[in-house]
């Protein structure tokens, strides 16, 4: 019975390590187009010949580069629907988000991790920490 119980959990295992490959290979291919963008109405940004050389002349590269306004794409440049790495920009788009959120008062800023119930499993927060709000 041990055997058996064994082989199905491994079967199973293996069956949801296929499902999550076949699920998130659309985020390992950086070069897929997406499936849905959103339609974004579009405004007219002067002058911004100079915009571009600013990014062209950039040690680094910029992949690509939106300005919105009002809803409205004001200006864009590179591959704007190609799924990227942003290790580095993580906090920022988190913070925006957020940022949303409050706008449209689904969160309280006010809130402390302790009122949300936050907390760590290995090292559980200290009160002080549990103190903290989410502003």
């Amino acid at each position: 019975m041990r055997k058996l119980l064994k082989i199905v959990g491994a079967v199973l295992a293996l069956a949801l390590i296929a499902g999550l490959v076949v699920l998130l290979w659309p985020f390992a291919d950086r070069s897929a187009k997406g499936t849905r963008p959103v339609p974004m109405p579009v405004a007219t940004m002067p002058n911004t010949s100079s915009l571009v050389a600013d990014f062209e002349e950039e040690p680094l590269g910029i992949d690509a580069f939106v300005i919105h306004k009002d809803g409205a794409m004001v200006f864009s440049h590179g591959e704007i629907d190609v799924p990227m790495n942003m290790a580095s920009a993580r906090k920022s788009v988190l913070s925006l988000l957020y940022g949303i959120a409050w706008d449209r008062k689904l969160i309280d800023l006010n809130k402390t991790l302790g009122d949300l119930g936050i907390d760590e499993s290995l090292t559980p927060l200290t009160q002080v920490e549990r103190q903290a709000t989410i502003e």
